[in-house]
């Protein structure tokens, strides 16, 4: 009875063991990380031998196309070198395999056994590599991009270590390597994180790399501040919003920036180096006024739609979010204005130029004002905060590609060459004269997704919206009676239901821009504010930056539910709002705190 009871359970393990996991990282719902590895005596793995080969080739179910041509190439080389013939397989017990510890085999990718697993813990996040692990040959990488460098060091191996038509590989042997990636190269020395399934490695351009980790939760993000430390990283920030934790920790010129997500169990960590921090104290100043904010009419310069917005800080000086048109008009009342507000004309000082996304309707006006006013004297422009991910693999949809980030770049790079620059990510803050600044979204809350491929049902590739890269911006007073303004941008749906799901009430605000002149329509690109969105903003006084007519055909709902406008109707007629401003061809401006009387 004892026999067939023991022969039942291993029945019953062997299946369970198939159960398939679409990623390298420890999951706790695979039954094949209950089998510890270290039980299985450690001996040398015999590859082929006499035109015989000795193991089989295990790829994952669903290979990417890299994993696809790497064992394709494994194949053709060992089956080569030995001339045996290499049995391919895959880790999905559907098609058949089923996980043995002791089956000599080699594991290539991103296999969901706990030998692969064991080896990628020993790995960085930029290196690649094989080993011997128990029975098994690991070939594996964090990064997909690095996995040809691990085979290629494998085959390496193959070709100078077989004799006599026989390959063995010793046990335990490791042979480890720094991926030359560059996308990795941010990524050296960064601790991997203790736990969780990585879901990418990505490019976010500019030198930042990032990580994306699902089913983790706050105590491993706890533990990740500890293994920082330990790897020689300096705690340098960290701030809350909601029950969102962001934090930042560097080591000379380089940076780590972490935060983890509850509603989803995510992590983001965000490798960087020579990159500017937002600095963590306030400038001393003296104060000269209160704050107030300007929404600029772009109607002047002959179009509808854009966003021009301006707030003047405590000791006078200016933040700025993008400004319009590339119009002289629009161009011209940015320093008109300023001039008219300015404590002293002949010194007037832009602390931040933000542009919250490479579109023309918002950074044109810069463009304009840079090549007409830069060689003033009189103005200076300190700094530049956006967050462009202009990779290939992000604007391979767009209808302009990486031009219009190119345009705000050269810009810059020729006007004011000397302004810092910020690359800004979401929870951060600026603190700036009476005010603070926060990143309420950016493009590092989109990826790994792909604009153009974010898989909603009337997704068009031929119209990829480039406003998913828009950030959002909040500015928070510090007077005794405080106000804050929200300023959203083109900012998406998919941008937008993810800020609700983070940050829920936490996202109440006094006064708000609506998303993208007010777009819409019930259709995935146009609904860019939603009625879950507005209920969780409330805002009292809504800046509408559009021209007036434009604005006028949004409000027409039809009264269906979840058809057109509705959100723009239950924004100004069901919620708190007691006062639309519409951008159209006048300048407004509002000195804060603001209340409509």
């Amino acid at each position: 009875m004892k026999k067939y009871l023991l022969l039942l359970f291993l029945v019953l393990l062997i299946i369970c063991s198939g159960c398939k996991v679409d990623n390298p990282v420890k999951d706790p719902g695979n039954p094949s990380d209950t089998i510890d590895t270290t039980d299985i005596p450690a001996k040398d793995v015999l590859i082929f031998s006499r035109g015989e080969m000795h193991v089989r080739l295990t790829r994952p179910d669903k290979c990417t196309e890299t994993e696809t041509a790497q064992y394709k190439a494994i194949r053709n080389r060992l089956e080569s070198l030995s001339g045996g013939s290499l049995t391919i397989d895959t880790d999905a017990q559907y098609k058949g395999h089923t996980y043995d510890a002791t089956l000599p085999e080699i594991l290539l990718g991103h296999v969901s056994y706990p030998e692969c697993h064991e080896l990628l813990s020993e790995l960085a996040y930029n290196e690649c590599g094989f080993g011997v692990v128990g029975n098994k040959v690991v070939i594996t990488a964090w990064a997909d991009e690095a996995l040809p460098s691990a085979v290629f060091a494998f085959l390496d191996y193959a070709e100078k270590n077989m004799a006599d038509g026989t390959l063995t590989i010793p046990a335990g042997y490791r042979q480890i390597e720094t991926s030359r990636v560059s996308m990795l190269k941010p990524l050296a020395g960064v601790p991997a994180f203790p736990g969780g399934v990585v879901e990418a490695i990505s490019d976010c351009a500019d030198g930042f790399t990032q990580v994306t980790i699902s089913e983790t939760d706050a105590t491993m993000l706890d533990d990740y501040c500890t293994l920082l430390g330990n790897s020689g990283y300096s705690f340098y920030s960290e701030n809350r919003m909601a029950d969102v934790r962001f934090i930042t920790y560097t080591k000379d010129e380089k940076a780590v920036y972490a935060y983890y997500v509850p509603h989803s169990k995510t992590t983001r960590i965000i490798a960087f180096s020579d990159a500017l921090l937002p600095p963590k104290d306030r400038p001393s100043y003296s104060k000269v006024r209160e704050c107030s904010i300007t929404l600029f009419g772009l109607e002047v310069g002959g179009n509808a739609g854009g966003l021009g917005f301006m707030m003047q800080l405590e000791d006078g000086s200016f933040v700025i979010v993008d400004g319009g048109h590339n119009t002289v008009a629009e161009a011209s009342q940015i320093h008109k204005k300023m001039t008219e507000l300015a404590p002293d004309p002949s010194n007037i000082v832009i602390r931040a130029w933000v542009i919250a996304h490479a579109h023309g309707d918002h950074y044109g006006a810069f463009v304009r004002f840079a090549s007409t006013y830069s060689t003033l004297k009189t103005i200076k422009i300190e700094s530049f905060i956006f967050n462009f991910c202009d990779t290939k693999e992000q604007t391979q949809y767009m209808s302009d590609g990486a031009s219009s980030c190119s345009k705000v770049r050269s810009t810059i790079n020729t006007y004011y060459p000397n302004a810092d620059v910020y690359k800004c990510l979401t929870g951060q803050v600026f603190h700036f004269p009476g005010a603070d600044m926060e990143i309420l979204t950016c493009m590092s809350d989109f990826i790994p997704k792909v604009i153009g491929l974010e898989g909603m049902p009337d997704t068009d590739l031929t119209h990829a919206d480039g406003n998913i890269q828009s950030i959002v911006v909040r500015f928070i007073t510090t007077a005794e009676e405080s106000q804050s303004v929200m300023v959203t941008g083109d900012v998406s749906k998919v941008n937008v239901d993810e800020m609700c799901a983070r940050f829920g009430d936490y996202l109440k605000s006094d006064i708000m821009t609506v998303p993208h002149h007010g777009w819409n329509q019930n259709r995935y690109r146009a609904r860019n504010g939603t009625i879950w969105f507005y209920s969780l903003v409330d805002p009292s006084i809504v800046l509408w930056p559009d021209g007036v007519e434009a604005q006028a055909k949004k409000l027409q709902w039809n009264g269906v539910p979840g058809s057109d406008w509705e959100a723009n109707y239950y924004l100004l007629n069901s919620l708190n709002v007691v006062q639309c401003i519409v951008a159209g061809s006048t300048t407004v401006t509002l000195t804060l705190p603001y209340y409509y009387k």
